[in-house]
């Protein structure tokens, strides 16, 4: 006869033998799970560590209101090309951050004097375990000086013979602002005019007005601005009288 109880036995004891494995395997595969994460937290956070990245930032300009407040300075263009930055540190960290969270500036309010001056790019890291190990360019150029504003006289260059014509411009000054180190080269303002006989009675808006030196040489003056846009001016006979 079949002994019953023997084989309720032998089957209870495969059960167990079962259940053992199946924690065997459970527990093998949260040790390999651990070693994984502890590889990938090694990787990110060790061998990784002198990861690179570069970022191209425009640079903000700081201090002006103090320039101008301490020293009567004022800065005259502005920053718009982008300063590379490289940054170093682990992986893991910079996957934190983009471009927006590190802040770049120039500080102007350095400047002693007028003229072109040079100030160094500054850095501020989102994170103390980034490092930025360089900067291109490093510094940045600008020129300082002192707000004015002039009047210049305006004279009418006839391009044709001027002799058969008279000229009345609409106004005889234009006022010049800018750089004092500009505007002290100022010599006169012109405007040249190409007329015909068709031309007379009638007004002509120009709209070319030269800034010239003491010896008649354009001046290449980009911080400099004009109170006018246009000047009218009547054209007329040479014989006849302007009132």
């Amino acid at each position: 006869m079949i002994n019953k109880n023997k084989i309720a036995t032998e089957n209870a004891g495969g059960v167990n033998t079962k259940k053992k494995k199946n924690k065997f395997h459970i527990v093998q595969f949260i040790i390999c799970v651990l070693i994984a994460f502890s590889i990938w937290v090694y990787v990110m956070n060790v061998k990784m560590s002198d990861n690179t990245k570069t970022f191209s930032i425009v640079p903000d300009v700081k201090g002006e209101s103090t320039l101008q407040n301490e020293a009567g300075l004022s800065v005259f263009g502005s920053v718009s090309d982008p300063v590379k930055i490289t940054i170093k540190g682990t992986k893991a960290e910079m996957l934190k951050y983009s471009e927006k969270d590190f802040k770049v500036s120039i500080d102007v309010s350095t400047a002693e004097e007028a003229g072109i001056s040079s100030f160094g790019v500054a850095v501020e890291s989102p994170s103390a375990a980034l490092t930025v190990v360089q900067t291109e360019p490093s510094m940045i150029s600008l020129m300082i000086d002192y707000m004015e504003t002039r009047e210049i006289p305006l004279v009418i260059r006839c391009v044709t013979d001027g002799s058969k014509f008279n000229f009345k411009p609409s106004i005889d000054k234009i006022t010049v602002s800018g750089p004092r180190t500009q505007l002290d080269k100022i010599s006169v303002a012109r405007c040249e005019i190409n007329v015909d006989e068709e031309d007379i009675g009638t007004e002509i808006l120009l709209t070319n007005i030269v800034l010239l030196d003491g010896n008649e040489t354009p001046l290449i003056a980009s911080y400099l601005e004009y109170d006018v846009d246009g000047i009218t001016v009547h054209v007329s006979a040479a014989d006849t009288e302007e009132k």
